[in-house]
Parts: structure tokens; C-alpha cells; sequence
């Protein structure tokens, strides 16, 4: 199965912490009350059966922050940054694939 949940430890939180921009999403406590580190997030599953087959991050970092300034950069070039923000595990949202332990 894939499970979802907001990551702690992403470049929109770091942006947010050392900033105090609002992003309007994610770290506001109403929408999301716990936000997960990567260790805790894998841990909640295997203590529940499950073994990860793939995690992964996602979410739009980049666009989130430059639409909450006066930044306006080309598409082509949001995308690929969001890449390697992705790339890196470093977006706003973990994400896993999980099948049962044998």
C-alpha cells in the first residue's frame, strides 16, 4: 500500500524556521498536527508489519516558497529544481510504498 505524510525534515520547513515565511500550507498546525522525520515515518510502519519497498518525497517546495515572494522564475527551471529537491529527499511531503514483512 502507499502512505503519505508531511516531512520535517524538507527545504519548506528549513525555508519557514530560518525565514518565518508563511507558506500557507503544510506546517500550519490545523491542517497537519505532526510532521514526520523520515525515521519516525519508517518506524510507524515497521512496528505495524509493513517493509518498505520505495520512499520518496514530493511536493512543491520550490513554487510554494517563490509564490510567497516576489520571485518569478521560468517553469523549466522550478521543475528542475524541484527534481533535485525531490531527488535528494528533500520535499514536503514522504512518501512509501510498503508491503507486509514475510
Amino acid at each position: 500500500f502507499v502512505s503519505e505524510v508531511p516531512h520535517a525534515q524538507s527545504l519548506l520547513v528549513d525555508v519557514v524556521r530560518s525565514t518565518g515565511l508563511d507558506p500557507g500550507r503544510i506546517v500550519i498546525g490545523e491542517q497537519h498536527i505532526r510532521l514526520y522525520s523520515v525515521g519516525a515515518y519508517a518506524e510507524l510502519h515497521e512496528r505495524s508489519g509493513f517493509v518498505a519497498t520505495h520512499l520518496q518525497t514530493n511536493g512543491l517546495d520550490v513554487a510554494t516558497i517563490c509564490g510567497r515572494t516576489d520571485v518569478n522564475l521560468p517553469d523549466e527551471l522550478l521543475a528542475a529544481m524541484q527534481r533535485g529537491i525531490d531527488d535528494r529527499m528533500y520535499g514536503d511531503l514522504l512518501r512509501g510504498f510498503w508491503r507486509r514483512s514475510d
